[in-house]
């Protein structure tokens, strides 16, 4: 008999992370997790503590249901809150062995309490949070650092091509693109600098100053998106000029951002930035060093929460999550455009998330000599030696003058 499925409410998720969910739990836990409304119906929650009002939400959740197990998502891998905290991007094997352990646990209540007490301590928590003034938290509609992609800019990320046969080497070409010789390849150098000594630094390159924190992963501009977004599409020979200061010169670099008479300093997260930057870059191209024809491998799950949200991204990572594909089997598997996957792997590739398989397998097993009794060298050896027996009894029979 097919046992039932354990029910786990969310609180903090945004519509896409819930997808995400629940194509996770349908997939890699064959439908023994299934999300839910209501925290009434849920053996445990999942709490994304990064996202604003979430610690409301989890105080309202818990005064109800004082009970209820909590596992915590957050980018730092630590949280004040009760339960149990799983660091993002989650790793999912932990994370369904969290769930296990926890939903394998026997449900126990307070003693010296029946369920009527229960329920009407419930009906009374209930009611007293609907008076409430405190605005309540709607964990289904959640803000986040994300924009969503409408059809009015979705050019803007991943172009108008048309999908590809990787056999047409000028179709292949079209695809690609170089991120080391535009903004994109500029942004990430900084980055990478700022982040090994952990300083600020600032990134000049084709009249775009940005100042990258490398102290809280931030990037501060203050260029305009309608200027950023076509200049990322610009090839140049240009050498990027970065320098590089402590964290007490922060203050002075951004005031050289905000000099112009109507600039407006903006601040995003470094991932954030790079993903976005990345996705106007390529426009649906893959970068060039990319193989087409070879698998590619994701590393961990991208934080979607805290990233434009694009199409079709939760389906493309769980694919790439479950094993290697190539980026082309992808689109025709998930039955998509490839722009879309194309676009979706070099924002990953971007963030060092994702490469060709082939780099991780290369040295995975070192090269062994073929081994003395294979049957190659078992035949050469036989053969060898009836040659030197011919070419033995020949020359004996040339002495003794016989034929």
């Amino acid at each position: 008999m097919k046992e039932k499925p354990i029910h786990v409410s969310t609180i903090g998720l945004n519509s896409r992370s819930i997808n995400t969910f629940e194509f996770f739990f349908k997939k890699n836990c064959k439908g023994r997790y299934l999300l839910c409304d209501d925290h009434a119906d849920s053996s445990v929650a999942l709490v994304d503590v990064d996202i604003a009002g979430s610690d409301t939400a989890l105080k309202e959740c818990l005064h109800r249901y004082p009970e209820k197990p909590i596992v915590n998502l957050s980018i730092t891998g630590t949280t004040e809150h009760v339960g149990v905290c799983v660091k993002k991007p989650i790793n999912s094997a932990e994370l369904v062995q969290i769930l296990d352990d926890i939903t394998r646990q026997p449900k126990s209540k307070p003693s010296g309490v029946n369920d009527h007490d229960i329920a009407e301590q419930n009906k009374t928590s209930q009611d007293s949070l609907t008076n409430n003034d405190t605005k309540k938290f709607n964990y289904r509609n959640t803000s986040r650092a994300g924009e969503h992609l409408g059809k009015e800019n979705e050019s803007d990320f991943f172009g108008d091509n048309q999908d590809i046969d990787i056999k047409d080497k000028k179709a292949v070409s079209r695809s690609t693109y170089s991120p080391g010789n535009m903004l994109q390849g500029a942004l990430v150098e900084g980055c990478i600098l700022a982040r090994d000594k952990s300083c600020i630094v600032q990134v000049r390159y084709l009249g775009v100053n940005l100042i990258i924190d490398g102290l809280s992963s931030t990037v501060h501009t203050a260029i305009p998106y309608s200027i950023l977004r076509p200049t990322c599409l610009l090839r140049s020979s240009e050498t990027p000029k970065f320098s590089c200061t402590k964290a007490d010169g922060l203050k002075a670099m951004l005031s050289t951002l905000s000099r112009g008479k109507n600039a407006v300093v903006t601040c995003m997260d470094i991932d954030a930035f790079i993903w976005r930057v990345s996705l106007w870059s390529s426009r649906g191209r893959v970068p060039e060093t990319t193989d087409l024809s070879l698998p590619v491998y994701l590393i961990y799950w991208p934080n979607l929460t805290r990233l434009d949200n694009i199409p079709h991204a939760p389906r493309i990572a769980a694919l790439l999550m479950s094993g290697p594909d190539t980026l082309c089997h992808i689109a025709e598997r998930l039955n998509i455009p490839q722009r879309y996957v194309f676009g979706f792997y070099s924002a990953c590739n971007a963030l060092e998330l994702s490469g060709n398989a082939n780099r991780q397998v290369d040295n995975l097993f070192q090269p062994t000599e073929t081994p003395l009794n294979h049957p190659r060298v078992m035949l050469r050896k036989i053969l060898d030696h009836v040659k030197r027996r011919s070419q033995s009894a020949s020359s004996s029979s040339i002495k003794n003058g016989t034929h």
